[in-house]
């Protein structure tokens, strides 16, 4: 069976951001981009949001192997407010947990598919994801804007 891994990706954007009050990914000013994002302006209105965060896919290979698709992902949190931008990572982070805060990472966890267009799509399988460490500021920008990062892998599959 042949992924979609842009249509994965647009559905867990949709389910992290569900889990994180007032974060938007559908319009601008964006809080969540899939790959770079793109900052500036469009029609005089800033595309990021203050703080941004973006789905990043891991180049090489994934440290466990599994049969099923897996991919790295690192979620890069970009923010004037050093505070902001972690407390936003943090959140991200959490989604990927099962309660919350304190909960273990997600195993055996359905989230809806939607394709990249807005169409249902059945639904991902989130076999496990594997959290690699806790958010945490790497480095600042060239405009003093912090750097958050942390990095998982995660195992999934389509269901109809």
């Amino acid at each position: 069976m042949t992924i979609n891994l842009d249509n994965f990706l647009h559905s867990l954007a949709l389910f992290m951001v569900a889990g994180v009050s007032g974060l938007v990914y559908a319009t601008i000013p964006r809080g969540l981009w899939i790959g770079q994002a793109k900052e500036g302006e469009t029609a005089g209105v800033q595309n990021c949001a203050d703080p941004y965060s973006s789905l990043i896919l891991f180049g090489g290979p994934v440290l466990i192997w599994s049969p099923l698709p897996r991919r790295a992902i690192q979620v890069k949190t970009t923010g004037i407010d050093h505070s902001l931008a972690m407390a936003q990572a943090q959140k991200l982070y959490e989604t990927l947990l099962d309660g919350g805060t304190g909960g273990y990472p997600l195993q055996m966890f359905q989230i809806a598919g939607k394709t990249t267009a807005g169409a249902n799509d059945g639904h991902w399988r989130l076999v496990s994801v594997e959290l690699q460490q806790p958010p945490a500021l790497i480095d600042v920008d060239e405009r003093n804007r912090g750097i958050v990062v942390f990095n998982f892998e995660v195992g999934f599959f389509k269901e109809a």
